[in-house]
């Protein structure tokens, strides 16, 4: 992330990383359908090679589906829309601590170039963990606020994106690059976490901006998306993280 401070999210927490922890994730799962995967992640986060060292595990049992919605009136289309959804539960051995998150997305194409993206997501935990509202790239209030405020020991959140392809070239022998603009607003209320106390009020919080998207699909797979947005207090942040957007 940048500019500005390069922090990213855990994998075994899926909170923001103190320090610079190395990190193993092993997942085992099964494809029942060709739309649902049904799995576990085991996941070991390592600060040093101390035996002092603040060494993590979490489990994490997770369901995902995805669905594109092709028209029996026309499978050819160019609008094909698409919805999907995530079930995780994170389990920390070590503290006893747990939380769970549901989320889902949709989107609607009005023209090939043209799309509305939908998403919501929830979680609630036992207080000693929490949500990062912060940085996890597809699931963060991309306005001006500070860690401890995005901090949540619960939370409900909804982001939307007006989406509007603008320019697609192909850079030879055959990588196809997209330049997409889009706008979007992110809201969430949630219950604040600090070090020891959860907040008993649910607090508000929103985000509104523009952004662009450069986008190499297959086969680079590599994806950058710039954002600008403020809140209704008139804080604002720039983002920049490698994601194609949720």
């Amino acid at each position: 992330f940048g500019p500005g401070e390069s922090r990213g999210v855990s994998g075994t927490t899926g909170t923001v990383i103190e320090g610079s922890p190395m990190e193993a994730v092993a997942t085992v799962g099964i494809l029942p359908h060709p739309d649902f995967m049904v799995g576990v992640d085991t996941a070991y986060e390592m600060h040093d090679f101390s035996r002092d060292s603040a060494n993590l595990v979490s489990f994490q049992p997770f369901i995902r589906y995805r669905r594109y919605l092709v028209s029996r009136q026309d499978p050819e289309a160019d609008t094909v829309n698409d919805i999907g959804g995530d079930a995780r539960a994170f389990f920390f051995p070590s503290s006893g601590a747990i939380k769970g998150e549901l989320s889902g997305f949709a989107h609607c194409r009005f023209t090939p170039w043209t799309s509305l993206a939908i998403k919501g997501a929830g979680g609630l935990s036992s207080g000693s963990t929490a949500f990062d509202l912060l940085f996890a790239e597809d699931r963060t209030i991309r306005s001006g606020y500070t860690e401890d405020e995005l901090s949540a020991a619960s939370f409900a959140f909804a982001s939307a994106e007006l989406r509007q392809q603008v320019f697609a070239f192909r850079i030879p022998p055959g990588f196809d690059c997209t330049i997409q603009l889009f706008a979007f607003s992110d809201v969430a209320v949630m219950n604040r976490v600090g070090a020891v106390v959860v907040s008993p009020e649910a607090v508000f919080a929103d985000a509104y901006g523009v952004g662009a998207r450069v986008l190499f699909d297959n086969p680079v797979y590599a994806y950058f998306t710039f954002s600008y947005g403020f809140n209704h207090e008139g804080a604002a942040r720039f983002m920049f993280c490698g994601t194609a957007g949720f």
